[in-house]
């Protein structure tokens, strides 16, 4: 009777995940969750590096336009 309880508890155990699995898919989820974060930062950085163009080309179509009124052109 004693035997088939270790070899139950053998079996049963064998399948549960050990710590060091356990770390391993830890380290590999916050691996992911970096790469993301990483990613996220690139493509805000691309967006601000965007808008901040589209204020130059505002700014400068408000210049050009001062200019041409300054000269007396018609656009």
């Amino acid at each position: 009777m004693a035997q088939l309880t270790k070899e139950y508890f053998d079996e049963r155990i064998g399948n549960l995940a050990t710590k060091q699995d356990l770390r391993h898919g830890i380290d590999d989820l916050a691996r992911m969750v970096k790469n993301g974060f990483d990613s996220a930062d690139k493509n805000f950085a691309k967006l601000t590096e965007m808008l901040q163009v589209r204020k130059d080309v505002e700014e400068l179509k408000v210049q050009m336009l001062e200019m041409r009124q300054a000269l007396n052109l018609k656009h």
